[in-house]
């Protein structure tokens, strides 16, 4: 029920993730929905407005078709109308007289500004005469300056060690190729540089892993003797906690009685931190003591059982003799018919003792007659009768009268026996103080002959002929019965507190086992000392580790080193930081100081045509000067018409 109800708020839990997902993304899907319609209608909106403004183009487009279409049609109609007057005569004689008055008129006009233009020309020619000579000056200066650029260039390439570079520049048959090739060298230079300072920064970056890598293995080694440091203190511990551990086993050896370890108790002193070798020595022992008593209880238990059967059985019998008055004596095995159906009776029943018979006599014949058979032999009334079943008869019709004493003069046979021929039975079995030659013969001393069969016993007093006999003999058993009770009880009482002395010690065995020392303290401080071994396990991996990658970094700086030196002999170039510095400004230097020579350089070139072209323009402005003066007095001597 308990996880049901786990399950079930588990499954509400879910349930309320769920809606509160679906709600996230309804809502998104809503937000997405609004934003597409917002959209939508943007789109509509333009649409329409677009719409609009595409009939409204279209109707200024009809509108300016139309108006572009009516000067075309004035155009055309003007051009007819001035081809018209054209082909008249009267305009082409206007027209002749027209165009000589404007010739006139352009001449003169003509030869007003050829005498502009010449006046012009001539002031032209001036400034250009005086501008070449000021550029003629400038040339000469710059070519002085780019003298004495190109000679702090050259010294500025010896310096940065391109002296063969700067020929090459200086030797260019132009300023873009010298600018290419300066570039090209500087350019090499710097690369040259890079690569040194790359090797350099290299090693520089190895060197720093170094230190990382070296502070890194310090830190892994004093964690890993701060781990070997608790390692120690563990095993301190831990041999502390088995030290008690042993003193507390030997203590409680000491006092244990019932569990037999004392002769094991270097064993367990020794196998101490071995729980489970100790809980085997002590389970063993236990399971010895254990079985020990078991088997003192099994014993003691079947003892008690068979005491107690045959107390049962004695108090039930003594319950029947004392509820019943007559004894009858054990019937042998041999007998299986049933006597409930048969006439007449057994013979101790038929019979009494006669007065004066004493009892040491009745007791031998008695035993007598109860060892031969015929004390229980069962007497017919008469004749032979057919049984069903095994049984032991007597007939007084086959027997011989004694000769002598007979049992009748011990033995009286009860007038009320419904057997006839009892007496002759009586009469037919010889008595004597030992039992006489006869063929049926008792003898007072217990002795008993039949035929060739003869036999002796004794008992102690008759217990089954005659009613006194029966009744002291019912009393004496009952008093032997209850005698032979008291000691069973007595020694039931014994068992039992043999029982209990048994289980107390199991009680006391249980207490001494639950009494052992525990090994929860040595198993937490072994616990400890394994932790603290996989610790310095641990470390001792992790210094391992810093020292192969310490031993990694410093060949990285072994192979940066190398290829630093390499990098700058082949370059000529210095190691250090700061001689790199300067040797990587003077490539700019140089570079700097080239292109104002070649900026001087081109400078110098530049106002040579410049001067060049000066010169050239003043000669055509005189040239030009002279000409429009010819002209304009070859104008002026134009007839006018």
């Amino acid at each position: 029920m308990a996880r049901l109800a786990q399950e079930v708020e588990a499954a509400r839990g879910l349930a309320d993730r769920n809606r509160t997902y679906a709600r996230r993304v309804l809502r998104a899907a809503a937000a997405s929905l609004i934003s597409a319609t917002s959209t939508m209608d943007g789109i509509t909106r333009k649409a329409r407005e677009s719409r609009e403004a595409y009939e409204k183009a279209k109707q200024r487009l009809a509108e300016l078709t139309t108006e572009q279409e009516r000067p075309a049609a004035e155009d055309d109609e003007l051009a007819h109308r001035i081809d018209g007057l054209q082909e008249s005569d009267l305009f082409r004689e206007g027209q002749q007289l027209d165009r000589l008055r404007r010739d006139a008129d352009t001449a003169a006009q003509a030869a007003a500004a050829a005498e502009r233009k010449a006046a012009e020309r001539a002031r032209e020619a001036d400034d250009d005469a005086a501008k070449a000579s000021a550029v003629q000056a400038a040339y000469e200066q710059a070519e002085q300056a780019a003298d004495r650029a190109r000679g702090e260039a050259g010294q500025a390439a010896e310096r940065v060690g391109l002296a063969a570079s700067f020929e090459e520049v200086a030797a260019a048959r132009d300023v873009p190729t010298a600018r290419k090739l300066l570039q090209a060298a500087v350019d090499s230079r710097t690369r040259q540089v890079d690569q040194v300072r790359k090797a350099l920064y290299e090693h520089v970056g190895a060197v720093a892993e170094r230190r990382k890598a070296e502070t890194r293995l310090e830190d892994c080694r004093e964690q890993e003797a701060r781990a070997e440091a608790r390692l120690v203190e563990a095993q301190t511990r831990r041999e502390e906690a088995l030290a008690r551990l042993q003193e507390a086993i030997e203590r409680w050896c000491s006092e244990c009685r019932e569990l037999p370890l004392a002769a094991r108790l270097d064993e367990l002193v020794d196998a101490a931190e071995d729980e489970n070798a100790v809980m085997r020595v002590v389970n063993d022992a236990a399971a010895a003591v254990a079985d020990e008593l078991t088997r003192a209880e099994t014993t003691l238990d079947a003892r008690r059982q068979a005491l107690a059967e045959e107390r049962a059985r004695l108090d039930a019998e003594r319950a029947e003799l004392a509820r019943r008055t007559v004894l009858a004596p054990e019937p042998p095995r041999t007998r299986t018919a049933d006597r409930a159906r048969l006439p007449g009776g057994p013979l101790w029943r038929l019979v009494d003792w006669r007065p004066g018979v004493d009892e040491s006599t009745q007791a031998g014949v008695e035993a007598a007659l109860e060892a031969s058979g015929l004390l229980d032999a069962w007497v017919l009334p008469s004749g032979e009768l057919a049984v069903d079943g095994h049984d032991t008869f007597a007939d007084g019709a086959l027997t011989t009268p004694a000769p002598g004493s007979s049992l009748a003069d011990v033995l009286t046979v009860d007038p009320d026996a419904p057997v006839p021929r009892g007496a002759a039975l009586l009469r037919g079995i010889a008595f004597g103080v030992t039992a006489p030659d006869h063929p049926a013969a008792i003898g007072a001393d217990g002795t008993w002959r039949l035929g060739a069969a003869r036999g002796s016993w004794a008992k102690p007093a008759a217990g089954f002929i005659g009613a006194a006999a029966q009744e002291r003999a019912r009393a004496r058993r009952i008093a032997e019965l209850t005698a032979r009770i008291e000691d069973l009880d007595e020694r039931i009482a014994g068992v039992r507190a043999e029982l209990d002395a048994l289980a107390g010690r199991r009680e006391a065995l249980n207490a001494e086992q639950r009494r052992r020392p525990g090994h929860d303290e040595l198993r937490a401080a072994t616990g400890q000392v394994a932790r603290a071994e996989a610790e310095v396990a641990a470390r001792a991996d992790a210094v391992s580790r810093a020292q192969q990658e310490h031993a990694a970094v410093e060949r990285r700086v072994a192979t940066a080193l190398r290829q630093l030196s390499l990098v700058a002999g082949e370059h000529g170039l210095p190691t250090e930081e700061a001689a790199l510095d300067a040797v990587d400004a003077a490539p700019g230097a140089y570079r700097n100081k080239c292109h104002a020579w070649l900026d001087l350089r081109q400078q110098a070139a530049t106002l040579a045509g410049q001067a060049q072209a000066a010169a050239e323009r003043a000669a055509r402005s005189r040239r030009d000067a002279d000409a429009a003066a010819q002209e304009a007095a070859d104008l002026r001597r134009l007839p006018r018409p």
